[in-house]
């Protein structure tokens, strides 16, 4: 089923329910929660009933494109019906390929937010559509400005008006992007989950490692976080991920927007220096799109793992049980955000791990 908010009037079709009255992402909204529930009853009637095939695989949540999607997450914790029938499986950003860059780069107020920087913020999988429209040498600057704002969500380049088959359902669905268990269970099933080094697959089956300094000076993959990407002095490079003062850099399209990993190995942390550092992240909470890590605490004598996930100031943090003898310890928190103080974050990070001879 499809819930729309793009459209003012109340549809009457079964399979979708358009709301009225703006967009249901502008603040918590009564409307969206009463779609829910009603949703929810109609299956219950139906199943009740004996009607064949009453379940449903899934509700879609179509926004308009300057929608947060902060408040439709918080509205599947808060509310008692929703959250217990429904749960959040991924948000998922299409990004015009033609027009992003523009979009991007352009003149707002002061302070004001980077709408299209802030959708692909939240994204857990991004969909760069338009690709036929637009040269390779725009899709690479594009995909280098969605890294530098979220360096994690995977990039799926597409074509969705003219190959709308080619991006299978199963791309989109079942991401599970907020289900704690699913870090656990891939650690368990693949080894060392590595949150900062995770890879992602375009629709071309390319590899793009997130979040961490390539060294190597041939490397043309954008997605990489060249430690020389702010100026770039060699005349023949064509990596649009460097910074060049030709037509091509995408260093104008910076924004306040961005992310980063804060990574301990060998130390577990501090539970009460963690929790004051997540208590100061959290008092601006509306700048705080997303976060999530797997973390290792001391805790009387020893070291148990928690995991992490939240949306601005919805957080859960579930026990783990006892840190696994045979894993190294490495606690990692991916986080993206507005105007985030990297240094100051990694060094107060930094002050949560003890000392090796203090567990």
């Amino acid at each position: 089923m499809l819930l729309d908010d793009s459209v003012g009037v109340q549809s009457t079709m079964e399979s979708i329910t358009v709301l009225d009255n703006g967009c249901l992402c502008c603040t918590l909204r009564d409307d969206l929660v009463a779609a829910i529930r009603d949703i929810v009853r109609t299956v219950e009637e139906r199943m009740a009933n004996g009607v064949k095939d009453a379940a449903i695989d899934g509700i879609l949540i179509e926004t308009t494109g300057m929608a947060d999607p902060g408040p439709v997450c918080k509205t599947f914790s808060l509310d008692e019906v929703v959250n217990r029938y429904c749960k959040i499986d991924g948000i998922l950003t299409v990004v015009d390929a033609a027009h992003f860059l523009d979009q991007l780069a352009r003149e707002r107020p002061d302070g004001a937010v980077n709408e299209p920087a802030q959708q692909v913020a939240f994204a857990d999988k991004v969909l760069l559509n338009k690709v036929d429209a637009v040269s390779q040498e725009k899709v690479q600057e594009t995909i280098a400005a969605i890294r530098s704002v979220n360096a994690f969500a995977p990039v799926v380049e597409c074509s969705l008006s003219l190959k709308p088959d080619a991006v299978p359902v199963a791309e989109l669905v079942q991401i599970d992007a907020f289900d704690t268990t699913k870090l656990l269970t891939a650690e368990s099933e693949q080894g060392d989950v590595d949150l900062a080094h995770g890879h992602a697959h375009d629709a071309h089956g390319h590899d793009h490692d997130h979040g961490h300094e390539c060294d190597d000076p041939s490397c043309t993959d954008p997605s990489h976080d060249h430690s020389h990407d702010a100026s770039c002095s060699d005349p023949e490079c064509t990596d649009p991920s460097h910074g060049h003062s030709h037509s091509h850099s995408h260093s104008h399209h910076d924004t306040d927007i961005g992310s980063m990993v804060l990574e301990i190995k060998d130390r577990p942390l501090d539970v009460q220096s963690f929790n004051d550092l997540l208590s100061d992240l959290l008092e601006n909470s509306v700048d705080l799109y997303r976060y999530k890590g797997i973390l290792a605490f001391a805790q009387q004598g020893s070291v148990v793992r928690y995991v992490l996930q939240g949306v601005h100031d919805m957080v859960d943090i579930s026990f783990s049980g006892e840190w696994p003898r045979e894993k190294p310890l490495r606690t990692q928190v991916v986080l993206i955000g507005r105007n985030l103080d990297k240094e100051g974050l990694k060094q107060r990070f930094e002050q949560c791990a003890l000392l090796p001879d203090a567990v």
